[in-house]
């Protein structure tokens, strides 16, 4: 009879497999770990540039000023014709269209 022995071999592979499936699995939990992490430091930044009211600086954009002021929409003028308002004497002048029926 022949020294291989399946049962033994069968083993052997799975064991060698198992230690490859642990070791990769234990690499991505690590880079999943350290993923969550910076985004939770990230955002607890954020958190706190909100709470004190300051905006982060742009590398592109250095006249971003720190304080945050709401925006005002500007009122549109009526579309149309526009109303004239008299500036000069004559114009309020008062003309009389009576007739000189007196």
């Amino acid at each position: 009879m022949s020294t291989f022995h399946i049962d033994t071999e069968i083993d052997k592979l799975v064991d060698k497999l198992t230690e490859q499936f642990k070791m990769r699995l234990k690499k991505l939990v690590k880079r999943s770990e350290k993923l969550v992490l910076k985004q939770y430091i990230a955002s607890q930044k954020e958190t706190m540039r909100a709470a004190r009211g300051t905006l982060p600086k742009s590398s592109t954009n250095s006249n971003v000023k720190s304080t945050v002021r709401p925006k005002v929409r500007k009122v549109d003028k009526p579309r149309g014709k526009q109303l004239r308002v008299p500036h000069r004497e004559k114009d309020y002048k008062y003309e009389d269209f009576s007739s000189d029926d007196d």
